[in-house]
């Protein structure tokens, strides 16, 4: 899915077929607002007998990565960290 002419870009950063399950699709998206906009179409245009399987989040190990200059005090994700 692509934006209009006024937006900037694809919504989806990828879309990959599941290897384990040919049947399947994976698709990641830019943001979570984009995420919302491509279920909305999925439900609306889906086939019979198709149907989405729920999000699927990945913790992500990074080595040598400072924790304190990604979390504050209190656990919470700094401001700009991302």
């Amino acid at each position: 899915m692509r934006e209009g002419e006024e937006g900037s870009g694809w919504w989806c950063v990828a879309v990959t077929r599941d290897s384990r399950h040919a049947a399947r699709i994976r698709v990641t998206c830019r943001d979570d607002s984009k995420l919302a906009r491509v279920k909305e179409a999925v439900e609306k245009t889906k086939a019979v007998g198709s149907r989405m399987l729920r999000d699927q989040w990945y913790p992500v190990k990074v080595d040598t990565a400072c924790r304190t200059a990604v979390l504050d005090e209190h656990g919470e994700l700094r401001t700009g960290a991302v």
